[in-house]
């Protein structure tokens, strides 16, 4: 496996996997077992101890670009609303009145200045704050102070939106990164960047197979041999291993020219997509021209 090579001789590398009909692979071969897929236990202790401690991405910062704009997130632990503060600064609670647990915003995104519950329309600021308790006469006193909405921990860092889903908790994203990931990714700059789009998918399966078909490089030509099996080559991939996370480089069949000739100084960028695995589920994808990102998350 290479680690910490500049991404010219990362690239020269896959050429030489490529043409040695090989790839980088580990020292061992680990196996599972389907209880990992299917255990209701082990799910819970994903929900509370990977997800409600760790940093996970949520969105780019320019999918909230202005003050009030918002989105939802459906994370494991809780519906998520993220919201766009006037300072510029981001802000993240859990999507329920503090009355009686309703869904305060069912809309996916959207800019708003006052979030009203809509059973007993309750009203709360874009900081969180509660705003409004109607017909208070009749409802009896209370400190308001004390009934803003739930936040949860929320940091913006390289371009991205991240939370940790769980209130009790605390966030250092560069901490989890560490310092070779959270120096990649400043590189990249990817602040400048603009989402040009965004959806999402539900899909009946397990989290850890999703994620496991994004980084596997070895069923490519067979599972999509009319989309990505066209473009990429089959497990090929110059890897390298940042202990929590990683990044890897699979060449494009247009690199396939580099094979009986040296390059030189030929720009080799947009030959191959670069893949960055940032536990516990997103994965940005570097392709010429763009970036993808791609993330993860249970019911």
């Amino acid at each position: 496996m290479t680690t910490s090579l500049p991404r010219p001789d990362r690239i020269r590398r896959a050429i030489e996997l490529l043409r040695n009909d090989t790839t980088d692979k580990f020292d061992d071969v680990f196996d599972f077992s389907a209880d990992e897929f299917l255990d209701p236990v082990l799910a819970q202790e994903e929900r509370d101890y990977v997800f409600g401690r760790v940093p996970s991405i949520v969105a780019h910062g320019n999918e909230i670009a202005k003050p009030y704009d918002f989105i939802t997130v459906q994370m494991p632990r809780n519906n998520v609303l993220v919201v766009r503060q006037k300072d510029g600064g981001v802000k993240a609670f859990v999507n329920l009145c503090r009355h009686r647990g309703a869904l305060i915003e069912e809309n996916e995104k959207g800019r708003c200045r006052v979030f009203s519950c809509p059973y007993h329309r309750w009203s709360y600021d874009p900081d969180g704050s509660l705003r409004m308790i109607t017909r208070d006469n009749t409802f009896g006193d209370i400190d308001r102070s004390k009934y803003g909405l739930v936040e949860l921990p929320c940091e913006e860092r390289h371009g991205f939106i991240w939370i940790v889903d769980n209130a009790q908790a605390s966030i250092d994203v560069a901490e989890w990164l560490g310092p070779e990931m959270d120096a990649i990714l400043a590189g990249y700059h990817l602040e400048d960047l603009v989402c040009f789009r965004a959806a999402g998918f539900d899909e009946p399966t397990n989290w850890k197979i999703m994620q496991d078909a994004f980084l596997d490089g070895y069923h490519i030509q067979y599972a999509h041999p009319n989309s990505a099996g066209k473009i990429i080559h089959t497990n090929v991939m110059a890897f390298e291993d940042f202990g929590r996370h990683c990044r890897f480089i699979a060449p494009r069949k247009s690199i396939d020219r580099w094979l009986e000739e040296d390059p030189g100084d030929q720009p080799l960028d947009p030959y191959v997509t670069e893949t960055h695995f940032l536990l516990p589920t997103s994965t940005p994808l570097r392709q010429p021209g763009q970036f993808q990102l791609l993330t993860l998350s249970p019911h």
